[in-house]
């Protein structure tokens, strides 16, 4: 064992044992159950965890605290059906109750079938809030599929999350990837100029998006964003290159400001100011999303995903 697990392991038992040192002075107080069953929860001991709520919840009728605590854990352990039966008793103490809303849309329930276990619909509930936390459920979901290669069940996963929350920027950023790798250019464009009306500072984005307008035969396009990427990193030779690609000459780049460095003649020059972020084109999100490029197979963009299993 390294040294730095030793320590760990120190620190696990030293956390439990303060936890089960306080239960044991007051073994009828929910909190300190609760709290114990915290501490197991948080070290990854989930069985243990779900002993202290089960206990905590035998000590108090009508505790809300402790049923939330074992939905939590259950849904983190992806153990859908025993979740289920806790949240249909957890809506029966408090039909509504949003935070518990919250927790099933960031675990994949849509608001339909958590009506189905109780919620009555009040509560106040925050539309934008659930649709977004909804949503991020779907885009992770996508993103792992993504990391996995399985594009297409990324793909619909991602738009699928998009029809609840358009301005993800990982998530169209994401799309783009996959776009360009099926050499969808446009398409890939579409979802790359609106990541980087998020993340106008992540100048990879603004590359990967002039090369899917050059590639899309957008030249216009792509110089304009090409030209403001030259002013910032005016020795890039892959700017430069892209910039030629869109129909213009090499002494119209030089002109342009592109510095080779590998000439005889170069002289370092001393460091510009920095220059503020481009405008991305065109307008904001909301009105991109409306109207998909023409080749995006719009039917993805309702299509719900595939089944997930928790």
């Amino acid at each position: 064992m390294t040294r730095l697990s030793s320590l760990n392991e120190k620190i696990k038992n030293l956390g439990i044992q303060r936890s089960a040192a306080s239960v044991m002075k007051n073994p009828e107080s929910v909190n300190r159950v609760l709290r114990l069953g915290h501490t197991f929860e948080r070290f990854g001991a989930g069985d243990r965890a779900a002993a202290q709520y089960e206990y905590a919840d035998s000590l108090s009728e009508g505790l809300k605290s402790s049923k939330y605590a074992k939905i939590r854990l259950f849904l983190k352990e992806g153990k859908k059906s025993p979740a289920v039966t806790e949240v249909k008793n957890f809506f029966a103490l408090a039909s509504n109750d949003t935070a518990m809303v919250y927790l099933l849309a960031y675990n994949g329930f849509n608001l339909s079938e958590i009506k189905q276990y109780g919620y009555d619909g009040g509560g106040g509930l925050d539309m934008r809030k659930y649709n977004r936390t909804y949503a991020d459920y779907h885009q992770e979901i996508g993103y792992q599929s993504y990391l996995a290669e399985k594009f297409d069940q990324a793909r619909i996963s991602i738009l699928y999350g998009l029809s609840y929350f358009k301005s993800n920027p990982r998530a169209h950023f994401v799309l783009g990837e996959i776009f360009y790798k099926k050499g969808m250019f446009r398409e890939a464009g579409f979802h790359y100029n609106i990541a980087g009306e998020y993340m106008a500072a992540e100048y990879e984005i603004r590359l990967k998006m002039a090369k899917s307008f050059v590639m899309s035969k957008q030249y216009e396009r792509a110089r304009v964003v090409l030209k403001e990427l030259l002013k910032i990193f005016p020795e890039s030779d892959e700017y430069a290159s892209w910039l030629v690609k869109t129909g213009l000459t090499s002494a119209e780049v030089e002109r342009l400001g592109y510095t080779d460095v590998k000439s005889p003649f170069y002289k370092k020059k001393r460091p510009s100011k920095a220059v503020p972020a481009m405008q991305l084109q065109p307008g904001g999100p909301e009105n991109l999303l409306r109207q998909p490029p023409s080749g995006v197979n719009v039917p993805f963009y309702q299509t719900p995903p595939v089944p997930i299993q928790l």
